[in-house]
């Protein structure tokens, strides 16, 4: 029989609607702030995929660079040091920007890649987002002969192949070194040239060209900015102290884990496990982690060896897939068994994990996963406050993103590992970084006095790991983005202990899968629209079953006791109690 459906409270109604406002004004706050926090790099696409393989294509017959019947790859990259050079030494965020919009140096380039398996052959070009050629490479077998050229002759060929093969005008560079090479096997003499600008520099940096001509020919051209080397040291030395934060907090963790094995085994031992369905989830969780693993197959024939042959490639990148899902699957799945059973020990009043499903159209379910929402837009608007402020008035930096992946939306489901990974963090991460610490501290802690300030030093405790668990993300300082994360988590932490896990699962999960899912918003083909539309049906997924059940039962029903943890008994338990029933039956009706 279905529970009956109980009138909701005025004063619940009244905490709903507060509720929500207060997430559509964080929502509104944060759709207005985000581009101003965050320096977003917008780039003006002229090429497409299929584009730059024809004119990668027309480019290798041209010049005959590409082996006979050679296959194709495409990649778009971004050249990170010189995103970074220019942005912390080379006039910001602004300056990067500008760049993007100039054509001085591409610091982002869509690369088309010919190749044959099993040939040493091969050959690269590179596009600037606005379709110009800004460079070139052919790689030749060691024992590949070619004819000699005197030093002047090559350096004549450099000078041609800079102002005929990729249109960069020679007059305004100057030659400040050169080199070569014989090769043992061939007796082959390879050249190197570098010219540099005389006409521009990029934060004080010299622009320069590389140019090999391999016996007679063009080989390759690469254009460059020489970074300082005090430069690389600095950020060396930024990028080590962003490192060693998450170290540290990574040894918090690994306590956390420790902790929880011994929970688990001894739980184990008492059949106090509910091992079937935290399985069943990590299953789930891994199946989505192999799916998105052999989604990227097709764009991992860019770094394909030819050394190997394409079915062992192709079979290698399907086990690391597998083995990565299963990892996942086994990691997400003990961590959930030993965060429930010392969630339902320590706070039995919660409700119970594994019954949600079952309660979904409850106000207590609905409330939590409403809840969850609203913390997402909160987080989203919090975040822009904070890196709007620290960057303004701190100085604080962050690395400039840019919203479109090309190579995500070529795969053949480009919203697959923003979902396997949010639900993957979602989970996962609740679970190991705040509902196992804080139960494990709340069953050591008991009723010893001052109790209400052990569980909140157990939150700021768990805070710090989770934060700075996040600080390897480039940043300066190397702490800021364990800061930011850690006051967030102090909230998220106090949620967990009041409302229990669900709240923050739907909150982490639909926080990840937004900023997963912006590159969605990015374009206007229908792969980026079907993306858009499985990524929000996702999005709303938490949402959707809940509704759905309410407005299959007429409303909303109160959850009863049942559903709550102190309701769960062990199996063995429930066996006995109904293997004994018959036997006192009996004993009755003898006497």
């Amino acid at each position: 029989m279905s529970e009956p459906v109980v009138p909701r409270p005025k004063r619940s109604s009244t905490l709903a609607i507060l509720i929500a406002a207060v997430a559509l004004a964080a929502a509104v706050t944060a759709v207005w702030l985000f581009p101003r926090a965050f320096p977003i790099v917008s780039l003006e696409q002229s090429l497409t995929r299929d584009i730059a393989l024809a004119r990668a294509d027309s480019f290798f017959r041209a010049h005959d660079l590409a082996p006979s019947g050679a296959r194709t790859a495409v990649h778009f990259q971004g050249n990170d040091s010189l995103r970074t050079f220019v942005e912390l030494a080379g006039g910001g965020a602004d300056s990067l920007k500008a760049l993007v919009r100039g054509r001085d140096i591409a610091p982002f380039t869509w690369s088309v890649r010919a190749f044959v398996p099993r040939d040493p052959h091969e050959a690269h070009v590179d596009f600037a987002p606005d379709g110009r050629i800004v460079g070139f490479s052919r790689t030749l077998a060691e024992s590949d002969r070619r004819p000699a050229i005197t030093a002047d002759s090559g350096q004549r060929l450099a000078e041609f192949a800079l102002g005929g093969w990729i249109n960069d005008r020679a007059d305004r560079g100057r030659l400040v070194s050169s080199s070569y090479e014989t090769r043992k096997t061939s007796g082959r003499v390879d050249r190197s040239y570098t010219f540099e600008r005389v006409d521009r520099r990029i934060g004080g940096a010299a622009i320069r060209s590389e140019v090999v001509i391999v016996g007679d020919a063009p080989a390759k051209v690469r254009q460059y900015v020489e970074i300082p080397e005090s430069f690389r040291r600095r950020y060396g030395e930024m990028r080590s102290a962003n490192d060693l934060l998450a170290l540290i907090a990574g040894l918090g963790a690994l306590v956390i884990a420790i902790a929880g094995i011994v929970f688990l085994s001894r739980s184990a031992r008492s059949k106090n496990v509910r091992w079937r369905e935290a399985m069943a989830v990590g299953a789930v969780i891994g199946a989505l982690t192999v799916a998105a693993g052999l989604n990227e197959m097709t764009g991992s024939w860019y770094g394909y060896d030819t050394a190997m042959s394409p079915t062992a490639f192709q079979a290698r990148i399907a086990m690391a897939a597998l083995l990565t899902g299963a990892l996942t699957a086994l990691l997400a799945g003990f961590t959930l068994a030993a965060a429930e059973a010392a969630s339902r020990q320590a706070f039995p009043q919660q409700l119970d994990w594994w019954k949600l499903w079952k309660y979904r159209g409850t106000r207590e379910v609905a409330s939590r996963v409403a809840g969850g929402y609203a913390v997402a837009t909160i987080a989203f608007a919090y975040v822009a406050v904070f890196y709007l402020v620290t960057r303004t008035l701190l100085g604080w930096w962050v690395p400039s993103e840019v919203l479109d992946d090309p190579n995500l939306i070529a795969t053949p489901m480009p919203w697959m590992s923003g979902i396997a990974m949010s639900l993957n963090a979602g989970v996962w991460e609740e679970a190991l970084f705040r509902a196992l610490p804080l139960a494990l501290l709340s069953l050591w802690v008991g009723q010893r006095p001052k109790r209400r300030w052990w569980m909140a030093a157990g939150v700021v405790v768990t805070a710090l790991t989770f934060g700075f668990a996040h600080a390897s993300y480039a940043s300066w300082p190397p702490y800021s983005r364990g800061v930011e994360i850690f006051l967030d988590a102090c909230f998220w932490g106090v949620l967990v202990l009041n409302f229990g896990i669900l709240v923050t699962v739907v909150a982490h999960f639909v926080y990840d899968l937004v900023l997963f899912g912006l590159f969605a918003t990015s374009g206007n083909a229908a792969e980026y629209h079907i993306s858009a539309a499985i990524i929000l049906l996702a999005l709303l997924a938490p949402a959707l079953v809940v509704a759905w059940r309410w407005r299959r039962q007429g409303g909303l029903t109160a959850a009863p006791n049942e559903a709550r943890f102190a309701a769960w008994t062990p199996v063995e338990s429930v066996e006995s109690i109904a293997t004994l029933a018959p036997r006192q039956s009996q004993l009755l009706t003898t006497r």
